[in-house]
C-alpha cells in the first residue's frame, strides 16, 4: 500500500498536479479500522498522548496567567476609584478653605506668578 501512496504522490509531484485526495484516502480506509485512524491521526484529528498533555498544559497555563491579570486590573481598579476619592476630597477641602478665607477677608495674592 505504501509504495502505491507514494508512487501516486511522486506522480503528482513530477506533474505539478494536484495529488487525488481520493485515491490517497482510500488506499489507507481499504485497510479497515486501522487505515481510518491512520488517516485521523495524519489530519490531525486524533493526537499523541503527549501532544494533548502538552496543549492542556498551555492552556492551563494561559488559564491561570489570565485569571492573574484579571486580579491585578482589579486591584487597579480599586486604587484608581481610591485616587479619584482622595482628589474629590482633596478639591472639596480646598473649595471650603478658599470660602473660609474669603469669609475671613483674606483675598487671593495675583501679582506673584508660581
Amino acid at each position: 500500500m505504501l509504495p502505491e501512496l507514494f508512487t501516486v504522490l511522486a506522480a503528482a509531484e513530477a506533474t505539478e498536479t494536484p495529488a487525488d485526495v481520493g485515491k490517497l484516502i482510500s488506499g489507507f480506509v481499504q485497510y479497515g479500522v486501522l487505515g481510518v485512524v491512520v488517516v485521523l491521526f495524519l489530519t490531525g484529528l486524533i493526537v499523541s498522548r503527549s501532544t494533548y498533555l502538552a496543549v492542556a498544559t498551555d492552556r492551563d497555563n494561559w488559564r491561570d496567567a489570565h485569571a492573574k491579570e484579571s486580579e491585578a486590573h482589579q486591584a487597579t481598579r480599586v486604587s484608581l476609584a481610591k485616587a479619584e476619592e482622595r482628589a474629590d476630597i482633596a478639591v472639596e477641602q480646598g473649595r471650603t478653605l478658599n470660602a473660609l478665607l474669603s469669609e475671613l477677608g483674606h483675598r487671593p495674592d495675583t501679582t506673584r506668578s508660581v
